[in-house]
């Protein structure tokens, strides 16, 4: 009994250690679309420069200016007022 007892905790720690072994032989294995992740970033960037080259997007300072021209000419209508 006691030797099958024992054989049978063996048998559970050797199919624990397995299992932790694949887990981490997966956790360390690359992305299998890191490639095509890395080529839409490469897109998206590129998009965003021919946007910014055609005036589609303002870029965040000539935004901030104007908010913060927008402001000051609020605040000084309220001063004459």
């Amino acid at each position: 009994m006691i030797r099958q007892k024992e054989r049978v905790v063996n048998r559970e720690k050797e199919n624990k250690q397995i299992v932790e072994d694949r887990e981490n032989l997966i956790k360390d294995l690359p992305h299998p679309y890191e490639k095509e992740i890395d080529t839409c970033d490469h897109l998206i960037g590129y998009i965003t420069e021919i946007k910014k080259k055609a005036g589609l997007i303002q870029e965040s300072e000539a935004v901030a200016r104007d908010t913060q021209k927008g402001f000051m000419a609020e605040a000084a209508k309220q001063n004459l007022q």
